[in-house]
């Protein structure tokens, strides 16, 4: 039978395509699907896969004040955390149905996909790898999601038009270039300061796995740290994980680098 993996993206993979390949055709066979997906993922590995101890055991353990319970880890996003993933996202999906695919998906695609797309696409996504992100897990519960991997898994966030936009075009494919481009973190675990440890625990996971820079571009001020509006992350939390802008092309929202080769 056709793989799991063609039958969730087929609806939707050929207008998800990043924008540097060529349009791909609607009638792309599910077996012509399934080598995309597996050269995209040798693709963003960066030529050696990635550790395999660090893939599916790595884990950083993070002290934390004003959060009952044990401490939480931080755990890459494989296959087998799909139903943590799911359960922190509830049943809108995050913010409005996204499911994390803002930056993945073309705005078009994104009006015409309705919550269950998005999620499909994702789940595709992440038993296809590698991980796209981190989440923290205590007592059994994800509290909190972070995305993080090469520029080329979120094509859109590469968007000449976006404050995101990298300095140099060519760092849009370079999968040695990565980015942390969203956060969502459950209410009980909100203002606390769970993105300080999922920032310092990412960079630590893209140092392992290869990158040399590691970006994001986050947002100056809000009235509230509780606030959706955060989902690109507090410009405070990168600065003191190390991060130092290189541009900006709106105010309030600085292009941010910490370099992760010799460190």
């Amino acid at each position: 039978g056709e793989p799991q993996a063609s039958q969730r993206l087929r609806a939707s993979f050929c207008s998800a395509r990043q924008s540097r390949q060529k349009p791909c055709s609607g009638s792309l066979t599910a077996a012509g699907i399934d080598a995309n997906i597996t050269r995209t993922s040798a693709i963003l590995i960066h030529v050696r896969p990635l550790n395999k101890a660090v893939a599916q055991s790595y884990a950083v353990e993070v002290g934390m004040a004003g959060l009952k319970g044990v401490e939480p880890e931080i755990l890459p996003l494989t296959p087998e955390r799909w139903s943590l993933f799911e359960d922190l996202f509830g049943k809108q999906g995050a913010c409005y149905g996204c499911w994390c695919t803002h930056f993945r998906l073309r705005p078009a695609l994104r009006r015409e996909n309705d919550r269950q797309r998005n999620k499909d696409f994702i789940h595709a996504r992440i038993e296809a790898g590698p991980p796209p992100g981190l989440l923290a897990v205590q007592d059994g519960q994800a509290i909190g999601w972070m995305q993080i991997g090469p520029r080329a898994d979120v094509p859109e966030w590469n968007n000449a038009g976006r404050v995101s936009a990298p300095l140099d075009p060519e760092d849009a494919g370079d999968v040695a270039i990565w980015a942390i481009s969203c956060f969502f973190i459950r209410v009980k675990a909100r203002g606390i300061g769970l993105s300080h440890r999922l920032v310092a625990a990412g960079v630590d996971f893209a140092r392992r796995s290869g990158a040399k820079q590691l970006e994001a571009c986050p947002i100056d001020l809000s009235r509230d740290s509780r606030s959706i509006g955060l989902f690109v992350g507090s410009t405070r939390v990168f600065e003191k994980a190390g991060f130092s802008p290189v541009a900006v092309r709106k105010p309030g929202r600085p292009l941010m680098r910490i370099e992760l080769e010799g460190t």
